[in-house]
């Protein structure tokens, strides 16, 4: 069993580099420092799409993958619970499409180019989910009242 360093915990160990290894073919970069988290991160491009959605998209996967591993490793040193990486890689891609929809965009970001349209259902999300986000132009359902009163 290889020695716990941060570089094996967060990279270098199999469990680690496979959630990378997805998320950066999603993503379709080749250029991860494999084996040194700490010069990935470094490195990390914070502004490589011009979409909001991909670009926050982009921004989530650094910490939810890092934070993911955290739980996974602290759930079996302390609770003996050992998950599969392809459950954990679930976890990370539901937390992602959960943020991206509990957001507000605006009609512009809905707009994606092919690739953008890849890397989007790539994770999970379509062109039917990306369109039914909520909106940040404020919509008033024509039949609720403007003001909410309690009943009397």
């Amino acid at each position: 069993m290889a020695e716990e360093t941060s570089g094996h915990l967060l990279d270098s160990c199999s469990f680690s580099s496979l959630l990378w290894d997805k998320g950066a073919q999603i993503f379709r970069r080749s250029n991860r420092v494999r084996g040194h988290p700490y010069q990935s991160i470094k490195e990390w491009d914070p502004n490589p799409f011009a979409n909001p959605i991909i670009l926050t998209l982009w921004q989530m996967f650094l910490e939810m993958v890092l934070w993911n591993i955290w739980k996974e490793r602290n759930n079996r040193i302390f609770r003996e619970d050992k998950l599969k990486s392809v459950e954990v890689w679930q976890k990370v891609v539901g937390n992602m499409q959960e943020t991206i929809r509990s957001r507000q965009w605006d009609d512009m970001a809905r707009k994606l180019s092919e690739t953008e349209r890849r890397i989007s259902a790539g994770w999970g999300l379509s062109e039917a989910d990306l369109l039914g986000l909520r909106s940040k132009n404020k919509v008033c359902h024509p039949q609720s009242p403007s003001l909410w009163k309690p009943p009397m």
